[in-house]
């Protein structure tokens, strides 16, 4: 159940930038930033044909969040799935057989194709279960990282990116834990899918987060806007407004 079952939901797509160049440039401003991106994807069975290999809106999401990531990070890129057979609502798992870390995104891509004709979606769909997975990979690397910088007496900072494309809703366990995220430098980006009613992602804002470290964006709203849109760019850019005002700020915050 969704927090909150009010009118559709309405998104402005203006976004700070208006080229993939303009992003690519802003992003040479973050070098000083490790990212790690992770994508953890919703198997849930009311996801039913959204997941194909010949015209899975969720495949157009990795093809797009591919440019962002690349022009902040050359880092491997961690996949999951949840609401699967596998995971259900309780856990979530690596992609493909064990595998979960892929050297880019080609692989990645060659991944998810395999998933879809394996996979049995199941559910129901939570985010409890990635968002402590991403706490987990921060903590880890940052406990690795710190005996480097002792070594090296160099010290890099860094940050996780969370995708999460999913045709499901928010519930009261995924904003407990995302309070508790908030602790850490990780940014979720929710990208939501299909037809599903997103109006509760708009009045989502559980008090006592350290910053403000989650955004949703309505892929079916910038599919259905005006046709002048380039669509994979548009999203492209609003992921990169997201990540952006999100690094900022866990800056002011002191998380990094």
């Amino acid at each position: 159940m969704g927090l909150c079952q009010s009118k559709p939901l309405s998104l402005s797509l203006a976004t700070k930038y208006t080229s993939i160049e303009q992003i690519r440039s802003r992003a040479q401003s973050y070098a000083n930033i490790n990212f790690q991106c992770v994508i953890s994807i919703d198997f849930s069975a009311s996801n039913g044909m959204l997941h194909s290999n010949t015209s899975s809106p969720y495949l157009q999401i990795i093809y797009e969040i591919e440019p962002v990531v690349l022009y902040l990070t050359q880092n491997d890129i961690f996949s999951f799935r949840f609401g699967c057979a596998d995971s259900t609502d309780k856990s979530i798992v690596p992609l493909i057989n064990e595998q979960f870390r892929f050297h880019s995104f080609q692989e990645l891509i060659d991944g998810y194709k395999t998933a879809v004709d394996n996979v049995i979606q199941s559910g129901p769909t939570r985010f409890k279960a990635t968002v402590e997975k991403c706490i987990r990979i921060i903590t880890e690397y940052n406990g690795d990282q710190n005996i480097k910088d002792k070594q090296t007496e160099s010290k890099q900072q860094f940050a996780t990116l969370c995708f999460i494309p999913t045709d499901g809703q928010l519930n009261t366990e995924d904003a407990e834990i995302l309070v508790e995220a908030s602790k850490y430098a990780i940014c979720f980006i929710v990208i939501g899918l299909g037809n599903e009613d997103f109006s509760g992602y708009k009045e989502f804002n559980p008090t006592g987060r350290k910053f403000n470290n989650f955004a949703f964006i309505d892929y079916e709203n910038i599919r259905n806007a005006a046709e002048h849109i380039d669509v994979s760019q548009k999203l492209s850019l609003m992921i990169f407004d997201q990540i952006e005002a999100q690094i900022q700020d866990m800056t002011k915050a002191g998380i990094i």
